[in-house]
């Protein structure tokens, strides 16, 4: 029989790592140096694909401040459905009657959405960029999720794209489900529903582009599955005596994860989240998501 060990960032956080929503936020600052706007000017690439990432990043930078006040990267994830992108949009046009003209606001708003599809591919560059250069040498081991882990018998399941497991705790296999340092990377939010007619109602001409957005930037979870179904098809073979959550958040996203791993596990399996989440309220949450998708042994804490 094995542990399982189901890691999130606030893995790293707990680690001192800088992988929170607010380290993204000071590396665009301190790498390209945006200016806070209250409008913001939508950033073109010509025919000949010659663009300034120093532009492109003060545009996102703004929209990602504007959708997000939290530090926890999953809500950051999150909020890149259904973003607003403040006053790029023109407003209703008028003729000369007085009568909202829909046909010239259209042909003001559409060429305006379809300038942000051009600049999306950028978030995951500057994404990508920014992970790349998270510090991990000077990173100490905890002794107490030493004393929990067998490095020959336990396996793990990590979200993070860092190699703290790797390279602190000299574990060799671990399932990166959203890839890792080296790898292309999977991000995003967990949305399936349109919001082609919110965006037709605030901004007419814009619905078919934001709604493309919304499609483009969500986590692609079923190629993730994929990918590593060999490890999911593990679990079932080695059999799962105990759970450990650490630092796991439960997004809607992530959830068809945990779908796959409660597949696999017997009524007998205890599952253990971190006692530190109780002092928020969240593992009252977390019980109840992971009940949802199926798990029926018993739940326990560890700290």
């Amino acid at each position: 029989m094995s542990n399982l060990f189901i890691i999130g960032n606030g893995f790293d956080l707990s680690h001192g790592i800088k992988s929170s929503y607010r380290d993204f936020r000071e590396y665009l600052q301190e790498q390209y140096d945006p200016t806070k706007h209250e409008v913001y000017d939508i950033p073109t690439i010509n025919w000949e694909h010659t663009y300034d990432y120093s532009d492109i990043a003060d545009f996102w930078f703004n929209v990602f401040d504007a959708n997000n006040d939290d530090i926890e990267w999953s809500k950051f994830e999150n909020s890149l459905y259904g973003q607003s992108y403040g006053d790029c949009f023109s407003e209703m046009v008028m003729d000369r009657d007085g009568e909202e003209n829909l046909f010239k606001t259209v042909g003001n708003n559409g060429p305006l959405s379809r300038s942000i599809v051009d600049i999306v591919p950028f978030i995951n560059r500057f994404f990508t960029e920014w992970i790349n250069q998270i510090e991990i040498d000077d990173v100490k081991p905890r002794k107490e999720f030493q004393e929990l882990i067998d490095r020959n018998k336990s396996i793990f399941f990590s979200t993070n794209y860092t190699l703290t497991l790797e390279k602190v705790y000299n574990i060799s296999k671990v399932c990166h489900i959203h890839g890792k340092i080296g790898e292309d990377f999977i991000f995003g939010h967990g949305e399936d529903e349109s919001l082609y007619e919110k965006y037709e109602k605030e901004n007419i001409g814009t619905e078919y582009y934001l709604s493309h957005i919304d499609k483009v930037l969500r986590k692609d979870v079923q190629k993730a599955l994929k990918t590593h179904r060999s490890f999911f098809e593990l679990l079932g073979k080695r059999g799962i005596e105990k759970i450990y959550s650490y630092g796991f958040s439960y997004g809607k996203a992530d959830l068809i994860y945990v779908q796959e791993i409660a597949k696999s596990l017997s009524r007998n399996v205890i599952w253990y989240l971190n006692s530190f989440d109780d002092a928020n309220g969240r593992n009252s949450a977390f019980e109840y998501s992971i009940r949802a998708c199926g798990f029926r042994g018993t739940f326990d804490r560890f700290s």
